[in-house]
């Protein structure tokens, strides 16, 4: 049974059908052809794939079938072939082919990233470079509601909505421009416009009557509505320029421009705003550390250069802002204090 084989089996070593390696299975192979083949059998050198059988006994056919199916369904090429150059070739041959795949592949990958962008399917369609036409039935529908249906548009309001009502003087006097017949009266029409107001500092003159109690030797004088004491500005235009700033974030030269004050009153409005408030921060605080449900987060806030970080502190019901010049453990320490705290 110690018959001879001379042969090299071509295949590509990675692919396989059960994870095992082609190499095991070629030698696996290769060890059972030489046990099987008798030694007075011709050698199988140049023998095609084929014609292998005519060399193995019937008695051992099946075993040698179930080999070889094996490597059929591993996917491989098999060439049973004692020549150095063709198994040269082969080896060759199956690189090449390896390094198409591969740039087959990358191919591919690039053709994906041109068309739906950087992140692929998880690309916003603002950041797509190539948007999709849109489908030709979805060209043909009409916009808007169906016919019939309510609309849902703006409507004028009535005289009794107004909130102010402006008599405007006829356009052509008594008589006509072009014929000079004199003009009959038809009515008024009326034409609805919502306008707003522009945000100016009005001047405002409060008369405070005094008054005299010669019994108790004291004067009463009532107080200007809505106006803080020896305050110029009134509440309404504080809040307004305030909101303007620190909410919507309007630079400071134009608030100053739409309520027509200078930059230093609208500075010392601010100061005395935040003189104000700065005792809501730890009664928020107070709030925050007693609910049942907490969250953290910081992150970076530069100011005209100057690196600082912004911190949230927020509950269901309250978002607590803090900006400090570091991210260090000592701000949370300040909010959550030192007893354990609930939740």
């Amino acid at each position: 049974m110690g018959g001879t084989l001379i042969g090299a089996v071509s295949a590509r070593p990675h692919l396989s059908h059960d994870g095992r390696s082609w190499s095991r299975l070629a030698g696996s192979l290769q060890f059972l052809l030489e046990l099987l083949v008798p030694s007075d059998y011709p050698s199988v050198r140049h023998v095609p794939y084929p014609s292998l059988h005519s060399f193995v006994p019937a008695r051992c056919r099946t075993l040698v079938n179930r080999a070889l199916a094996a490597g059929r369904m591993a996917g491989v090429v098999m060439a049973i072939n004692g020549c150095a150059a063709c198994l040269k070739k082969q080896r060759e041959i199956d690189q090449l082919t390896e390094e198409l795949q591969r740039l087959r592949q990358k191919l591919r990958y690039q053709e994906r990233q041109a068309m739906a962008g950087f992140f692929g399917s998880a690309t916003p369609s603002a950041k797509r470079p190539v948007k999709a036409n849109i489908p030709p039935s979805q060209l043909l529908k009409r916009k808007g509601a169906r016919p019939g249906h309510p609309g849902v548009g703006r409507h004028a309001f009535d005289a009794s909505q107004a909130e102010r009502v402006v008599d405007m003087a006829p356009a052509a006097g008594e008589r006509c421009p072009n014929c000079d017949t004199r003009l009959e009266d038809k009515g008024m029409a009326g034409r609805a416009v919502l306008e707003s107001c522009p945000v100016k500092a009005a001047r405002v003159l409060y008369r405070l009557p005094k008054q005299y109690c010669p019994r108790c030797r004291r004067t009463f004088q009532p107080r200007a509505p809505a106006v803080l004491p020896k305050s110029l500005y009134g509440n309404q235009l504080m809040a307004t320029a305030t909101t303007m700033h620190d909410l919507y974030g309007i630079p400071l030269g134009n608030v100053c421009e739409q309520t027509a004050l200078g930059p230093g009153s609208v500075v010392e409005v601010f100061h005395r705003v935040a003189r104000l408030f700065a005792g809501i921060p730890e009664r928020l605080i107070q709030e925050y550390r007693q609910a049942p449900v907490k969250h953290a987060d910081e992150t970076g806030w530069r100011t005209n250069g100057h690196h600082g970080d912004a911190w949230l502190f927020a509950t269901p019901r309250l978002s607590l802002f803090l900006f400090r010049q570091t991210r260090a453990a000592s701000v949370p320490q300040h909010v959550f204090g030192k007893p354990w705290l609930p939740g």
